[in-house]
């Protein structure tokens, strides 16, 4: 039988008849599946039985994984300005109650020849995957982000708005067969719903095929800057097109030698993925508050090997240290 991953995670066990039936043994599958092509996100963490369900926590993140599918896994953070946020997962035929996998992966397996995986890593961030069976799983999971709006960017990744400031961020998508092949997959959104359509039906594909949406939430990395910082990328930016140019970390030399060290330095703090939303902040800031020059300003970034996402503004703060002095 062959068997595809998707954006959630599932493999079909198939226990021995003369062992004694494991019923976390289908789970312990699926994480192997999902474990030999998704790529490297860092430990997943073992969350603990709690009620109905089972819950993780790592820093100001907690995440419950209900035992029922059909109820919404919640993320919260204890950071006061930042509100609770739910995701309702894919509607498939048949779900059994979550499961937990040898290495903490949680799954729902269905009888819609697809399963759900969730696992709480380490880092603070959510991973959402499935795992489809053959060619007749579905090509479409439903995500709901319930009342948050979703913007799609320009590198196909997701922000989870609270009216207009962000407050996650859901990496890019990406699927891949059996063998490591890609599959075709892109992230549609309407209203507060994140689709993952996987194009596995259009032919050739190795079973199983995983995918997954991603999300950070609550968590993230703080950037600082001085004042006369902020306005020397400002107006290099703005001077190459008011921040609408992507200047990327390979492309530095666009920028006047003082703004390319500035932009060089953020680079490096944030792995050489800085892009238009943290340029487009840093105008922003410029043109919306009075900056000082000996000012320290920092904001809250959502790191992800695609993007820099922030979800908070540049604020000053009283801790000049922040900003190395």
């Amino acid at each position: 039988m062959t068997t595809c991953v998707a954006s959630t995670a599932l493999l079909v066990a198939s226990a021995g008849l003369a062992q004694a039936y494991d019923p976390d043994a289908p789970a312990t599958e699926v994480a192997e599946a999902i474990a030999a092509v998704a790529p490297e996100a860092g430990a997943v963490l073992e969350a603990a039985s709690a009620g109905d369900g089972f819950e993780a926590q790592v820093g100001e993140a907690t995440v419950v994984v209900p035992e029922d599918v059909s109820t919404p896994v919640s993320l919260t953070s204890e950071d006061q300005a930042l509100p609770d946020l739910t995701v309702a997962l894919p509607d498939l035929a048949g779900a059994d109650t979550v499961r937990q996998a040898d290495d903490g992966t949680l799954v729902y397996t269905t009888d819609d020849d697809a399963s759900l995986a969730v696992q709480p890593l380490a880092d603070g961030s959510t991973r959402f995957l499935s795992v489809l069976e053959n060619e007749a799983a579905p090509e479409r999971y439903d995500y709901t982000f319930e009342g948050f709006d979703l913007a799609l960017q320009e590198d196909g990744s997701v922000l989870v708005l609270d009216g207009e400031e962000p407050v996650g961020v859901v990496a890019a998508p990406w699927a891949t067969d059996a063998e490591g092949v890609s599959v075709p997959t892109r992230y549609e959104v309407e209203g507060s719903t994140l689709t993952q359509v996987v194009d596995h039906a259009s032919g050739g594909f190795g079973y199983p095929v995983t995918a997954d949406p991603w999300i950070n939430f609550g968590w993230g990395t703080y950037l600082n800057m001085q004042g006369w910082e902020l306005k020397t990328m400002a107006t290099a930016l703005i001077a190459l097109g008011g921040g609408a140019v992507v200047v990327t970390c390979s492309g530095l030399s666009k920028l006047p030698h003082g703004a390319a060290k500035i932009a060089q330095l953020l680079c490096t703090l944030t792995g050489g993925v800085t892009g238009i939303q943290m340029w487009n902040l840093i105008v922003k800031t410029w043109r919306t508050k009075s900056i000082k020059n000996l000012g320290c300003y920092q904001a809250r970034v959502v790191i992800t090997q695609y993007a820099v996402i922030p979800y908070t503004p540049f604020y000053e703060v009283k801790q000049r240290r922040n900003c190395g002095w």
